[in-house]
């Protein structure tokens, strides 16, 4: 599974992950698979992006010392995604990611 995180000052909210995934992917199933995950599936049933709920950092350096890139103004939000090894699945997480973060003011770390 292919990971990546997304680092905002807003948090994402469900309807912000929501209209990215259907905008990016406007046949495939939205599913809130609990508080912490929601997921997008292809019409077989095969999981392309899930995103996590988001965490609030307030302590300097986390991204720089878990993911050797520069943080964004404290407090700020990690947001993590994930999908399947396909390079469409690959494609789709970063439109998606780049979307919110448009949105939301954030950035793929």
């Amino acid at each position: 599974m292919t990971r990546r995180v997304l680092l905002s000052s807003e948090s994402p909210t469900l309807p912000t992950v929501i209209a990215a995934f259907t905008r990016h992917s406007p046949d495939a199933r939205v599913d809130l698979r609990s508080a912490s995950e929601v997921c997008l599936f292809d019409e077989t049933g095969q999981l392309l992006v899930r995103v996590e709920a988001p965490l609030l950092v307030q302590a300097p350096g986390e991204a720089e010392r878990l993911l050797g890139a520069a943080s964004p103004p404290l407090p700020y939000y990690w947001t993590e995604l994930s999908c399947g090894p396909s390079s469409s699945a690959q494609r789709l997480m970063t439109e998606v990611a780049a979307s919110i973060g448009d949105w939301i003011g954030g950035r793929l770390a």
